[in-house]
Parts: structure tokens; sequence; C-alpha cells
């Protein structure tokens, strides 16, 4: 039972809270936290702030009214102004409350698309285009439109989520994306969903509880029912809707979605052919010196790099995986930095007169010096990593690092220094003890080791044949037996051209 008191608090309450603003206005607080305004009968939104004594009201419904003038006068948008049209105002406010500015859309909610009564220039570095190339159909940039109006200043439900409904065909539209971009990442490797399974099968469980369903236990036993937010004006669930619809429909807008050459994997380009970048006689050059690493961490480079386009999936994993590899690098350097100290500090090695330096105390020098270059960059390269671990890390990332003129060759030959000073390290190591051990005139000695290091080498050596060193070691020996090649080609196409001609005569 309520007492008097609490009735009359209530309404002094209410009375109150109808003064907060301006007539004619509601305020609502988004689920983030921002304050918004909305006028019901003219359908428009604004985050300027509506209390007494602030924006003037008058004023800024007269734009709006003015504005939906103008639009109903302008061919080209005159059919989408209707009662179910919203406009959203973005004012610029001086001291004193003041309009300097205002910047709008309109909102067609039967597209899904914002639209402006003026002429609207898509620069292409813009929010509509978002730098992607050759986006010139309609039917192609109405997603980017799309990915707007969901949920940044005009990404409106997200925004705005008050007021509005969750529709069933919006809900169930968004649980199909799901459950196919989730069964894409189980059954392929270049999926092109913007979201992980485990993420994917989180978002599966939010949609249960948006619709009101709950699980429990491993077998997921279902609960008793609870009520949804369908068709409810669930501010916070519309806002969780929007924002995922949005995310899902920029994916399909970056990957030219319903058009010509749409990408359908991750790792493929939409504008070039494989294979069509050609590589520079320095990088060449740079893979046989640094064991063809570079050429390694391009292909990698390349995969996840796509049309200067980067999928969060894909690029957790590769980071990850560099990390993983240079702090592997940093462990390896270490312990070769210290054999190679423990080898100078055996007695003997080092002249203690200091007049010279034998080959192998040189060639140990050497394999020190890389070992520590090797520990160096790798902890470098670890470092930076920690700043670039999210897509739009990453995308700012590889923007900086590809923008100069060798590009993402300059990149794979960076990211593989830790790999290539390593190698030579641990070659210069193995040289000095080779000097070391066949610098004498010992035959027993000389008869021991020279077949166990033949051998030892021959089983070095095996691994590397699978690489590209092995391809450029068969390339190498093939080359005895090309000129017998050219001959045979010669002969064989001397021999097809004879006997097409013999052909022609016979049909004529």
């Amino acid at each position: 039972m309520y007492t008097f008191t609490d009735i009359l608090f209530y309404l002094i309450f209410i009375i109150h809270a109808s003064r907060e603003v301006q007539c004619g206005w509601r305020d609502f607080v988004h689920p983030e936290g921002p304050r918004v305004y909305y006028h019901h009968e003219t359908r428009v939104f604004t985050d300027a702030d509506m209390r007494p004594g602030k924006v003037d009201s008058e004023k800024l419904l007269a734009m709006a009214k003015a504005l939906k003038i103008y639009a109903k006068s302008q061919p080209d948008v005159r059919a989408r102004i209707g009662d179910e049209t919203e406009l959203v105002l973005e004012l610029g406010i001086e001291k004193g409350n003041t309009i300097k500015s205002c910047g709008y859309y309109f909102v067609d909610h039967a597209e899904r698309v914002i639209f402006w009564a003026h002429p609207y220039t898509c620069e292409p570095g813009g929010e509509i285009l978002s730098n992607v190339k050759a986006a010139k159909k309609h039917s192609h940039i109405k997603y980017s439109l799309e990915s707007q109006y969901w949920p940044s200043s005009r990404y409106h439900c997200e925004l705005y989520p008050q007021n509005r409904h969750l529709p069933r065909q919006i809900f169930e539209e968004l649980r199909e994306i799901i459950i196919h971009a989730n069964a894409e990442t189980i059954t392929s490797d270049t999926s092109l969903a913007p979201f992980d399974s485990n993420e994917l099968a989180k978002m599966l469980d939010l949609m249960d509880r948006v619709e009101g369903k709950t699980y429990s236990g491993y077998f997921r036993h279902k609960l008793n029912a609870q009520p949804g937010s369908i068709d409810k004006m669930h501010a916070h669930s519309v806002c969780v809707v929007a924002r995922f619809m949005r995310l899902f429909t920029k994916v399909k807008y970056t990957n030219f979605c319903g058009q010509p050459g749409a990408r359908v994997d991750a790792d493929r380009s939409i504008y070039y052919k494989e294979g069509h970048e050609r590589e520079t006689l320095i990088f060449r050059l740079s893979n046989l010196i640094l064991w063809y690493g570079p050429r390694k961490h391009y292909k990698r480079i390349q995969r996840v790099w796509v049309d200067e386009i980067i999928n969060a999936p894909r690029w957790k994993d590769f980071i990850t995986q560099l990390d993983n590899e240079w702090t592997g690098f940093t462990l390896y350097s270490t312990v070769m930095m210290a054999v190679d100290v423990s080898f100078l500090a055996v007695p003997g090695i080092i002249d203690s007169s200091g007049s010279s330096q034998t080959s192998s105390n040189i060639a140990v020098y050497m394999s020190a010096l890389c070992s520590v270059g090797s520990l160096v960059v790798a902890v470098l390269l670890v470092d930076q990593s920690q700043d670039y671990q999210s897509a739009e890390g990453g995308a700012l990332y590889m923007s900086l690092m590809t923008s100069a003129i060798p590009g993402v060759e300059n990149l794979a030959l960076m990211h593989s220094l830790p790999f290539a000073l390593l190698m030579w390290a641990m070659v210069f190591f193995g040289l000095a003890l080779s000097i070391l051990i066949f610098d004498t005139s010992d035959v027993v000695t000389l008869a021991t080791m020279v077949p166990g290091w033949t051998i030892v080498m021959i089983f070095t050596l095996w691994p590397m044949m699978a690489t590209p060193v092995g391809w450029l070691l068969n390339s190498a020996r093939s080359l005895v037996h090309q000129p017998r090649r050219v001959v045979q080609y010669l002969r064989e196409s001397r021999h097809s051209e004879v006997d097409q001609a013999l052909r022609t005569r016979g049909v004529a």
C-alpha cells in the first residue's frame, strides 16, 4: 500500500522532471551515458542541450521545418520524406547558447539508410567510402550507408536507441548472419567474419538472452523463458543489435558483397591477380643474405594485409604468431651468446699476448655480434607489437610501414632480421669450431673428424632442401643441363612448325 506521502512525492518528482526539458521534448540517457533529446511531434533527434535556458527550441524546430520543406522540393529525395522519416540535428554551439552551425541527416527506416537533401560529396577517405577503391555502384555503397544507419556521430540506431522497437525481422536476420559467420570460421581458414568463433558463440548467447531464452549446464538445458526484448522499446537491446548489424554490414561493404568479383576469401584481393607484384632486385639479394626469411614474412603479410584491409581475427593470429616467434628468438640468441662467451673463455683460445687474433676467434666475435643483434631486434619488435594488438592499431601500423616506396618488402625484411641474424650467429660459430678442429696435422684427428663433420653437415643441410635455399641449390645444380634442354626445345619447336606447314598444304 502506498501512503499519501509516497504519492505526493511521486507527483512532485513527475512535475519537476517535466520541467527539465523544454516543451515538446523528451530526454533519454544513452546506455553508455550521454543524454539525447527527441521531439516526438516532428521526429527530431539532437544531442544539443534542450533544457530550459539552453538552446532555443523554436529556432531549432524552425531549422528542422525548413530542412524538411527543402527536402520535399528535391526530386531525388522527395519520395523518402514521410511520416516515419527521422531528422537528426548536430549543432555547433557558441558561448551564450548561440547556434553557430547545423549539421543534419535524414533517416529512412524502410531502406535502412541515411540521406541528405543537399548534394553530399563522398570523399575517398570519408566515412562513407572509407578508402574502399572502385566503390561506385549504388547497390554497393548502400551497405556503407546502412552501416551508418545502424550505429561516431552518424551511427544512428546505436546513437539513438530510445523510442524505437526491436523488430523481430531485424533480430532474426542478425541471428542468421551470426550463425553463418560462426559456421564459416569453423569450416574455413579464410573466413571473412570480423570475429573469431569464441566471440561469435558469445554473440549467439547474447541473442538468446535478448529473445528471452536462457540455458544452463554443459548440455545447455533450456530454462524457463523470460520476457525478451523483441518488439519492445528496450534501449539497451536495440543498441546491442544495432552495433552488431553495423559491424557485419561494414564487412559486406568492404568485401563488395553482391558485386561482380566479390571477395569470398579473406586472403584474396579483389583488385589484383595473385602474384601480380614483382620482387625488386634488392629484395631478392636480401633473401639470399637473410636465409629467405623475408620471403616467408612477405607472404604472411600479404595474407593479412589484403587491399589495405585487416580482418580482426586474422590480425590477432598474425601478431600472436610473430610475438611467439620473436620471443623464442630472444631465448635462442641468449643461449647462442652464452655459448660464444664460453667458447672464448676456454684457455688457449685467445692469445694472452693480444698481438694477433686467430680466424676462429674472429668467427666467434662475429657470432657474438650477430647474437646480440638478433636479441636486440627481437626485443624491439616485440615491444612495438604491443601497441598494435587490435585491428585498428594494426591497420594504422601497416599503413605507416607500407606507405614508403619499398612497402611490404621493407616490413618483411625487418620482421626477418631476428631469424637471419641468429642463423648467421650459428654459422659463424660452426665456422669457428670447424677451423679449430681442422687446424691440426694429426692424422688420427683428421681421419676421425672428417667423416663425422661430413655426416653432421649432410644432416644439417637436409631440412634446408625443402626451403627456398634448397630450391636455389637445385637450380644451381640444374644449370649444367640447361644448354641441352635449350637445344631440345628448339628442335621440338622446329618439328612442330614443319608439321603444321605440311598439314596446311595437305588441307589446301
